[in-house]
């Protein structure tokens, strides 16, 4: 189950009217470790109509989503889910805003613990931190 950030207020169906998706924090309670995602309410299927394939929308898995980093999946699997604490931070109204949230929330997380050399693949960049001072970003294009 979702909670809103910072709440017991569960997250239900009715309170994704009008959102496009949302962007979320994933909590490993024993050791704290946190993981910092996004999910849309919708995917993109087809549908036949009249003989012809029509673009719809249609509900994902958002309800029942452990995001997509396989490392994460695993852990939850070999934990169970009632060690996890799943959060909304951002309830957000296009896809766009969605992308800029979780970069958002990602690099203030990465900016502020990062203490030694570390090496993230956010949005098509590279990050690296210098090793030698937990604040300063480098900001490389990924091949």
């Amino acid at each position: 189950m979702w909670f809103y950030y910072n709440t017991a207020e569960e997250f239900k169906l009715d309170d994704a009217e009008g959102y496009f998706g949302f962007v979320y924090l994933i909590t490993h309670n024993p050791t704290g470790r946190k993981y910092i995602g996004k999910k849309f309410f919708t995917k993109a299927g087809t549908r036949q109509i009249k003989g012809k394939k029509k673009k719809i929308r249609k509900t994902s898995d958002w309800e029942t989503y452990w995001g997509s980093n396989t490392e994460l999946q695993a852990e939850v699997t070999k934990n169970g889910e009632e060690q996890y604490t799943r959060e909304i931070l951002h309830l957000c109204k296009s896809r766009s805003e969605c992308s800029y949230w979780e970069t958002f929330e990602i690099l203030s997380v990465f900016v502020i613990l990062t203490t030694l050399s570390a090496q993230l693949d956010i949005m098509g960049l590279c990050v690296i931190t210098n090793m030698f001072s937990k604040y300063s970003l480098i900001l490389i294009k990924n091949s």
